[in-house]
């Protein structure tokens, strides 16, 4: 506890998880019992207890690395990656689902990461649709909306940026300097790449629309 800045220590009536920024560690204590659950009558109650919280857990630390987690699908076209963005049901799953052949690196959770001046989209395991590991250099960002017909409005970086940041998962709980990195990361990303709002219906996503604005193709 020298540098209380660079500790976080969550409480709650079954557990205590401390993360420390420092050391990029991570200690958690638990109960026996889980929201109903009676882990001490399971073989496989820690593990059982991680893959619950998994991506609570080790989030926050991304940003020690120069990435960030992104409520997000994304589909690899050609050599670069489009990313879709939109809340829960928002229809990530759906563009995913409608990929046509195109790697799928996940349909609900990737995560960006910056090195030097280009950010990557990496896949994760943290969704149900997904064609195993991958990455590729991050072409257009594309916020879902749903609608009769398809269309690409384009959009400010700045409007990107401020929907990503606000979307993202706890930036609240990163001590500053790693506020600032998660936060160079989402820049850079919105600043590099197309920007658009998507408008599409549920059966149809212009795969070669998209190719346009991503200079693929």
């Amino acid at each position: 506890m020298a540098q209380p800045d660079q500790v976080e220590i969550s409480l709650d009536a079954e557990q205590v998880t401390i993360r420390n920024f420092t050391q990029r560690r991570l200690d958690f204590f638990y109960t026996d019992h889980f929201d109903g659950y009676d882990l001490a009558q399971r073989s496989t109650g820690a593990e059982f207890r991680v893959a619950a919280q998994f991506r609570h857990f080790f989030f926050i630390f991304l940003a020690n690395f120069s990435a960030a987690l992104v409520h997000s699908s994304a589909v690899i076209r050609q050599d670069k990656a489009a990313l879709f963005l939109a809340r829960s049901t928002g229809g990530k799953s759906t563009v995913a689902g409608l990929a046509n052949g195109s790697p799928v690196l996940n349909d609900d959770q990737t995560i960006m990461r910056k090195e030097g001046q280009i950010v990557s989209v990496h896949a994760t395991p943290l969704g149900r649709i997904t064609d195993g590991p991958a990455q590729a250099p991050l072409g257009g960002m594309f916020l879902l909306e749903k609608a009769s017909h398809f269309e690409l409005v384009p959009m400010s970086p700045t409007e990107m940026i401020d929907y990503v940041w606000e979307a993202a998962p706890y930036p609240a709980n990163l001590p500053r300097h790693l506020k600032t990195q998660m936060f160079d990361v989402i820049a850079g990303a919105c600043l590099q790449s197309a920007t658009y709002r998507m408008r599409f219906s549920k059966n149809y996503v212009d795969w070669d629309a998209i190719d346009r604005v991503m200079g693929v193709g």
